[in-house]
């Protein structure tokens, strides 16, 4: 696998899971609703596959808040986590996700505003 794309799916996932701690303490993920429809753009399945696995384990490494069972809290990870990598297929080329994950990389407002967004999307509000 590319040596950028391992970079990005690593970063993504840490922002991500990072961007979503506050989440845990309000209420629990929900899975985007989305029915039949694919996002519009279909990453490589690696790739999907890779941000999974990261973004769940990164979540797991933080520890199950208080109120969450460990199977429960993984359950929760991984709804929230494929809401999350649909989002961002929806919204963003692969190419443009790796901007953006360099952008997060950088600390750069537009990209923070963007994974909030994609929290937000991901999140019971």
């Amino acid at each position: 696998m590319n040596k950028r794309i391992k970079s990005w799916v690593h970063g993504t996932a840490m922002m991500a899971v990072m961007g979503v701690n506050a989440v845990w303490a309000i209420a629990p993920a929900r899975a985007q609703a989305t029915g039949d429809r694919l996002p519009q753009n279909q990453y490589d399945a690696e790739v999907v596959t890779l941000f999974m696995g990261g973004c769940v384990e990164n979540g797991l490494a933080q520890g199950v808040p208080a109120g969450f069972d460990a199977t429960t809290y993984e359950r929760l990870l991984t709804d929230l986590c494929g809401c999350m990598i649909w989002e961002i297929q929806d919204r963003y080329t692969q190419a443009e996700a790796l901007v953006l994950t360099e952008a997060l990389g950088r600390d750069e407002d537009w990209a923070n505003e963007a994974i909030a967004q994609v929290v937000s999307a991901c999140a019971p509000g």
